[in-house]
């Protein structure tokens, strides 16, 4: 059983970071900090890495690797609710507001995992693994909130409202002060959570680790500097913690076009915006992480009122579903349930698919799910330029059936059929995309990678037949087979570039 890096976190308060430095009566309170993220710092304090002693380069790697659950945790929960909104005439911008939010998690999780790579200490290995969902129950608070997966209503803006929001208190507008703390005690209902953790306190303190020293501004506008200096001073990653091979990193890394971002890293950033307010950073010096940091944080974290921010966009489409009105005895999601699996769990009984036909659909959807978490860090196992100083068809390959074939078609395709599909024998109850992960870590290094990919697509072969011998109503249509064909293919060019090490013989070894 796999434990997430988010639920080894130790959140720490000042008062018991003072303690902890035999200094709990040298120093006066500090006073109330001015900015929205400071005040966040007082109320929750900064997640500790569960080393004895760390070094700064320890806690940052540990805090990389729980930002990357995040990003990835949010991103499947924004999706799930995107994919459940029934269609017209509910209001389809909705669904195009959260898809546009949750590809921008998707660049924050690149621009975290180009982040990991740039320390020594991680040896160039990304981290895509997260926990599953529901998030148990002793788990539950080293989270922002319980993550799960549910249908788009008003509860689940709320939670997603009020995770990516300011503090109430820093927001100078009266009436939106109140709306957001209305907002936030309906999310802490829902949740029978007292108060809602913020992602930024964690980005705030990867600043702070990237920072050359205590003295040092960096790009963050009204960054809390004072209250680091007070409790973590001296505590900074160094040039010495960065990959020594700077050629290799920048080919390994995650590359903005790659995944038709915006260039972090241009000379007229952000004004290279294309309109998608998308970007994505290579990282290979601090100024490159602080620079990322900034922007995730400000975008998706609610430590600065940005106009691109993830807390408005989500507020006008929770204030657009108030003033609607669906049509008589219909609804604004599909009939779909929370936190859909195959595996028996006795928390969420009401999501188990029972269906033997959507089982197989909910499989497919989880082994191509799984085979799109080997192929983006094997993507950043191969250097993006070859020999003769062109792509390399190897990695091109690879991100291609990642994005074109997995993200852009199979893994939406899947999810929204299975929002079709009886969840049980009751007809009127549909299923959803489980987006379930293996009970074990997943796969740590390119050769154990290489070897699931190759027993993923054995399975999806297993699967197809499965699927291609129904008859009668459940037999697949003519669009079914033809994604189908398209999986085929896309997977013949990844066993193509398979190294034969990796190549499963007929008894499955």
């Amino acid at each position: 059983m796999k434990h997430s890096m988010i639920s080894q976190l130790r959140w720490t308060k000042p008062c018991s970071a003072l303690r902890r430095a035999g200094e709990a009566f040298a120093r006066a309170p500090a006073p109330p900090s001015p900015t929205s993220t400071g005040r966040c710092l007082e109320l929750y304090g900064i997640p500790e890495a569960p080393v004895e002693k760390p070094t700064p380069a320890e806690t940052a790697l540990f805090l990389l690797k729980a930002a990357a659950e995040i990003e990835h945790g949010l991103l499947v929960q924004y999706l799930y609710s995107k994919f459940s909104i029934n269609p017209p005439p509910v209001p389809q911008n909705w669904a195009s507001t959260i898809k546009g939010i949750g590809l921008q998690e998707m660049d924050h999780l690149a621009t975290v995992q180009n982040m990991l790579l740039a320390l020594k200490i991680n040896d160039f290995e990304p981290y895509f693994d997260r926990a599953n969902f529901p998030i148990p129950k002793d788990h539950e608070a080293f989270y922002p909130y319980p993550f799960r997966l549910e249908p788009f209503t008003g509860d689940s803006l709320s939670k997603y409202v009020s995770v990516e929001s300011p503090l109430p208190q820093s927001v100078k507008d009266p009436a939106l002060r109140s709306e957001l703390e209305t907002l936030i005690q309906r999310a802490e209902a829902v949740t029978g959570m007292k108060t809602f953790g913020h992602v930024g306190n964690l980005y705030a303190y990867l600043y702070w680790l990237f920072l050359p020293d205590d003295n040092y501004a960096g790009p963050w506008p009204n960054f809390p500097a004072d209250w680091f200096r007070r409790y973590r001073p001296n505590y900074h990653v160094t040039a010495t913690d960065f990959a020594v091979d700077v050629a290799r990193l920048e080919q390994l890394q995650i590359y903005y076009k790659e995944v038709g971002a915006n260039d972090g890293n241009a000379p007229d950033y952000p004004h290279n915006d294309n309109g998608s307010h998308r970007w994505v950073f290579a990282v290979k010096t601090a100024d490159d992480a602080l620079r990322a940091i900034v922007q995730i944080a400000i975008q998706g974290e609610g430590t600065e009122m940005a106009m691109d921010s993830h807390f408005l966009e989500f507020l006008a489409v929770y204030r657009q579903l108030a003033m609607f009105t669906p049509p008589s005895g219909g609804s604004v999601h599909r009939a779909v349930p929370t936190d859909p699996h195959l595996r028996p769990d006795p928390d969420t009984p009401a999501g188990l698919i029972v269906n033997q036909v959507t089982r197989l659909w909910a499989e497919l959807c989880n082994t191509r799910y799984l085979m799109l978490l080997q192929e983006l860090p094997l993507t950043m196992s191969i250097n993006r330029v070859g020999s003769a100083g062109t792509a390399n068809p190897d990695r091109a390959t690879l991100f291609g059936v990642a994005v074109q074939t997995e993200m852009r078609s199979a893994i939406p395709y899947f999810s929204a059929k299975l929002m079709t599909l009886s969840l049980d024998t009751d007809p009127a109850g549909c299923a959803g995309p489980p987006f379930e992960l293996p009970l074990e870590p997943l796969p740590v290094n390119a050769a154990s990678r290489w070897k699931e990919l190759v027993r993923l697509i054995e399975v999806t072969n297993n699967l197809l037949a499965q699927l291609r011998a129904l008859s009668g109503p459940d037999k697949p249509s003519n669009q079914d087979e033809g994604l189908f064909k398209n999986l085929e293919r896309a997977d013949q060019l990844l066993l193509q570039i398979v190294s034969p090490a990796s190549q499963r013989d007929p008894k499955g070894t």
